[in-house]
Order: C-alpha cells, then sequence, then structure tokens
C-alpha cells in the first residue's frame, strides 16, 4: 500500500470480507459446522492479508498487543458496521498524523498512541464477533463461541 487512496480501499474490501464471514457465520454455521470452517478460509485469508497491509501502511505492526479484555463485546452486524465504520476514521485520523510528524519521532509516538490503541480495541471486538481467535504465528482460526471478555454475565 502506499497512499492513503490504496488505504480507503482496503478499509473497504475489509469491511465486506467481515460482512462476508458475519453473514456466512449466521448462515452456514448453525447447520454445516464443517463446511462453514472450510467456506470461511477464503475470507480469513483475505481479511488477514488486508490487515496486514493496512497494519504495515500505518506502522500499527511495531504495536504493542493489547494486554487487557476486549472492552466490548459487538452483538449484531449493525453494531460490526459502526464499529468498522469507527476503525475507518481512526485509520485515516492516523495517516493524517503520519504525514505531518514523522513516525520515528518522538512526538509521532505521543500522538499516536490513543488512536493505535483504539484501533487494537477495535479490531479486538470485531474478532470477537466474528470468532476469529489470534495465535501468533499461526493464521486466524474460528472459535465457535467468543473468549471472555472479562465483563460479568448477563442474568
Amino acid at each position: 500500500m502506499e497512499n492513503d487512496q490504496q488505504l480507503e480501499i482496503n478499509h473497504q474490501a475489509l469491511g465486506a470480507a467481515y460482512h462476508s464471514l458475519a453473514a456466512l457465520r449466521r448462515e452456514l454455521r448453525p447447520v454445516h459446522t464443517q463446511a462453514y470452517g472450510s467456506s470461511a478460509q477464503p475470507l480469513l485469508r483475505q481479511i488477514a492479508e488486508l490487515r496486514a497491509e493496512i497494519d504495515a501502511y500505518l506502522g500499527l505492526d511495531q504495536a504493542e498487543p493489547l494486554d487487557e479484555p476486549v472492552p466490548y463485546i459487538i452483538e449484531n452486524e449493525e453494531q460490526l458496521r459502526g464499529t468498522h465504520q469507527a476503525l475507518g476514521n481512526l485509520y485515516r485520523a492516523l495517516a493524517a498524523l503520519r504525514k505531518d510528524l514523522p513516525p520515528a519521532s518522538r512526538n509521532y509516538a505521543l500522538y499516536a498512541q490513543g488512536n493505535i490503541d483504539e484501533i487494537l480495541k477495535l479490531q479486538a471486538e470485531i474478532d470477537c464477533y466474528l470468532g476469529l481467535a489470534h495465535s501468533a504465528p499461526e493464521p486466524a482460526t474460528l472459535r465457535e463461541t467468543p473468549p471472555r471478555s472479562g465483563r460479568p454475565e448477563k442474568r
């Protein structure tokens, strides 16, 4: 990825992949779990590739992973859409900051940290909703149930 226009294209493609995986999960997983797992693999690869490109462009690949539970659990596709839109806003803000400050500068790290933390949180929320689990160094894998978020259970 070389510019902000390509960032926007990749962000939109990532959203389409998220929604395709969510639809596949909703429609196929309840009736045929094995078919869902194999059908989801191309989407999982696409999501991993798009994220890797975006992360490299924005310098997120250098960020420390979150070591806190997912703060919010997405419950439906409308919330997924909103979270993806918020993620795009943060991508654009970080891209704009990178134009104003060199990423190697100390000031960049200070100003960017909040956006980077929020991006990582939103990505974790999306992963939780889609049933993705990241276990380095392997690619994303599917989970039947989302990981515990640290929030109290509803009764």
